[in-house]
């Protein structure tokens, strides 16, 4: 026979049950008040996208560098319930807005067309309007780019620190070079605060900008770089004040890539083809638009100033470009190694960068 036995231990006079903190709350304040956030954090459901108000929306996008989506989340707010920061974003995206319709009209007949250039296999389109009282140029670019290319271009002109590297260095016929090109403020992924000195025909010149990158491809499929210029005083001071014999020249305007027109990528891909280099790729179009101004520099637009004019926009810029267009090929093809090495060290932005680029051609 088995004999069942109570394996508790008999209770004496004046002994309780043990009770565990399962059983009722523990004497810790600390622990009891963890306890509860707990529970509460259990019972609360995680809050998804879709469920946040577009405040908070606007924000989480805006840190993802999703400017534009930003916006119209913000579109949805009575403006009397915007933050300062809010209006701030709001401005800036409406700008940025106002440069991507630029980029994406016809070029002002008004303007000076310098016709299609198909030099190294490459199509590409040039306009520019010049203003002496005072200084102001309008110029517009615009090339279709093989896909593989997207990548090295943003990484060309995102590192203004190795502008230095591949920028033109002449004495003849007329001096040209970078001084100095530095990154000031990092402001997210890729968008920044940077500053470009050059000696140019004439004088020495300086400006300051606010880029700011814009992933627009979920709604648009379009890659932007909004270019703001700065003045003194800006970013809490960041933007110092301008120095004696130094030119501080305002810069402004925009960088696109978007999907290209179909006769302009047939004809692209006809050009192309002719270079032994060619792969058959999707193509897509690469739209730059620069506003250049000098309030304080009136000019007589004299024979001198038109011809000088012409040699900066003619052949300065557009030697620029090239360089531009040829360190990108360089990058793709594993020829400049001072970019490799800061490409591995920024990997997340560059990781970031091409999702961008998949997203554009998909």
């Amino acid at each position: 026979m088995t004999i069942e036995t109570d394996a508790s231990p008999p209770e004496t006079e004046g002994s309780t049950t043990p009770v565990t903190p399962t059983d009722a709350e523990t004497n810790d304040p600390k622990a009891n008040e963890d306890k509860e956030t707990s529970e509460t954090a259990a019972k609360t459901p995680e809050t998804t996208p879709d469920e946040l108000s577009p405040q908070l929306l606007s924000s989480k996008l805006a840190d993802e560098e999703r400017l534009l989506d930003a916006y119209r989340e913000l579109k949805k707010v009575k403006e009397d319930d915007l933050t300062k920061e809010e209006k701030e974003r709001m401005k800036l995206a409406e700008v940025c807005q106002a440069n991507i319709d630029l980029m994406k009209k016809d070029i002002d007949p008004n303007w000076n067309d310098l016709g299609e250039s198909t030099s190294n296999y490459r199509y590409q389109r040039m306009a520019y309007k010049v203003e002496t009282q005072p200084v102001r140029v309008d110029m517009q670019i615009e090339s279709p780019v093989e896909e593989s290319l997207i990548l090295p271009l943003m990484a060309t002109l995102n590192e203004v620190d190795l502008y230095p590297s591949w920028f033109p260095n002449w004495t003849r016929p007329a001096k040209f070079r970078v001084v100095r090109a530095e990154t000031l403020k990092k402001l997210g992924k890729c968008s920044q605060v940077f500053t470009v000195r050059t000696e140019a025909p004439l004088a020495t010149v300086e400006f300051y900008v606010n880029a700011t990158v814009v992933d627009d491809t979920d709604s648009s499929k379009e890659l932007v770089v909004n270019l703001e210029a700065l003045e003194p005083g800006a970013f809490d001071g960041l933007v110092p004040p301008k120095e004696e014999k130094i030119n501080r020249a305002l810069l402004s305007g925009g960088l696109m890539f978007r999907k290209c027109p179909e006769e302009m990528v047939e004809r692209s891909k006809a050009l192309r083809s002719k270079s032994k280099k060619a792969n058959e790729e999707k193509i897509v179009l690469m739209t730059l638009s620069v506003v250049y101004e000098n309030r304080s520099k009136f000019l007589n637009a004299n024979i001198f100033m038109r011809q000088m004019s012409k040699f900066m926009l003619r052949v300065v810029i557009g030697a620029i470009w090239s360089r531009v267009i040829g360190v990108a090929q360089d990058i793709r093809d594993g020829k400049r190694p001072n970019f490799e090495k800061v490409m591995k060290e920024k990997k997340e932005v560059y990781d970031w960068a091409k999702v961008c680029a998949d997203k554009m051609v998909t």
